[in-house]
Formats: C-alpha cells, sequence, structure tokens
C-alpha cells in the first residue's frame, strides 16, 4: 500500500501525476477546522502534507499522528509551527531557491523603471501631454555606467542580480570580476562582488 499524503494546494497535473506514482494522494480545499473534521480519518492516517498558504499548528498535528513529513510550495515557511514539527520529528521542506531568479528580475525592472521614469512617463503619455518633442524633465538618468550597491540581501539575490546587471548595463568586455566573502557575524555571512566594467564599478555589498 502507498504512503498516504494530503494535498491542500492545487498541483500542475504533470506534478500531480507523478505524486500519484509513489503515494496515495488525498485533496482538500483547505485546512480549516471544518475541513479536518469532515476528513478525519484521512489526516489520521496521512504521512505527507503538502501545499502553502494555510496553518499547520500542534492543533492540526494532533488530528496527524502519522504525519512524518509536510512541504510548503513557498520560499517561507512562517505558516509552520517549526517548534512543534521539531518535537514530533517531523521533516518540513520548502523551496528556497524558487524565486531567486525572479526576485532579481523584479528587482532589475524597478532599477530600470524608477531611473528611467517609465511609470510616470507612461501616465503622461496616456494623459495625452506627449504633443511635441520631449524636454530633459521626460529623461529620467542612465543605468549603465553607474555603481549599483546592494545591502541586506542574501547571496543568492545579489548574485543573480549581478547577473541581470551584467546583462543589461555593462559592455561586453569586462575587465575584471571578482567575489569576495566576508563575515558580518556569527549567523550572516555576505557576499560583495565587484564588477569593473571598463572604467565604472558596479558593486554589490
Amino acid at each position: 500500500m502507498k504512503p498516504s499524503v494530503i494535498l491542500y494546494k492545487a498541483l500542475p497535473d504533470d506534478l500531480l501525476q507523478r505524486l500519484q506514482e509513489h503515494f496515495t494522494v488525498h485533496q482538500v480545499a483547505n485546512l480549516s477546522p471544518q475541513t479536518v473534521e469532515q476528513n478525519a480519518a484521512i489526516f489520521a492516517e496521512a504521512e505527507g502534507l503538502l501545499g502553502s498558504n494555510e496553518n499547520v499548528d500542534a492543533a492540526l498535528l494532533e488530528k496527524m499522528p502519522k504525519l512524518r513529513a509536510t512541504s510548503t510550495i513557498s520560499v517561507g515557511y512562517d505558516n509552520f509551527d517549526v517548534d512543534a514539527l521539531t518535537a514530533r520529528k517531523i521533516l518540513l521542506m520548502h523551496t528556497p531557491t524558487v524565486l531567486t531568479e525572479t526576485v532579481a528580475d523584479t528587482l532589475m525592472a524597478l532599477v530600470l523603471s524608477t531611473a528611467r521614469r517609465v511609470v510616470e512617463v507612461a501616465e503622461r503619455v496616456k494623459a495625452g501631454e506627449w504633443t511635441a518633442s520631449i524636454g530633459p524633465d521626460w529623461y529620467g538618468t542612465d543605468v549603465h555606467h553607474k555603481t549599483l550597491a546592494l545591502s541586506g540581501w542574501t547571496d543568492r539575490y545579489g548574485r543573480w542580480h549581478n547577473v541581470r546587471t551584467l546583462a543589461s548595463t555593462c559592455p561586453s568586455s569586462i575587465t575584471r570580476a571578482a567575489t569576495i566573502k566576508k563575515q558580518k557575524n556569527a549567523s550572516t555571512p555576505a557576499t560583495a562582488i565587484w564588477i569593473l566594467c571598463y572604467k565604472s564599478q558596479i558593486s554589490f555589498a
């Protein structure tokens, strides 16, 4: 008999099929007390729990005596009572890198749209203000060959934003690239990356 898993978040068909190859999958709409009560037998036998955006706390765990592992389809896991899971030796998994490149893309979009006043200019065009050649108040500012600093970002976000910046703002000839690891304190590693594009520096700290 396959282990029983409760799924409380819809999955793409191909991923659901893969899950069903190895587990008996029970799909529920949420983890509300009413849902748990209506499906008490299923929750009591489930060894796995998969989904997102629902609270997994000590009260729910009491209803799931056979639970061995739970996973959230998200980067954050603040919906989970980690202490309660740890006390019962239940494995908690998440997807820490799933949005790394997406966040870097979004950050680069914000940098460019702010510097070039994209949203503001678009609104002016829609308002019918573009009736002649534009003046300096429409220009915004260049991003290329500027110094860009990131502070308080984890290694992976800084690294991928570094790649985005190189692709969009630096000349093709890069004279030097160096990565320096440093330690801010005992628990918070940081990465400082300097990319020299000709005579200009883009710095990530």
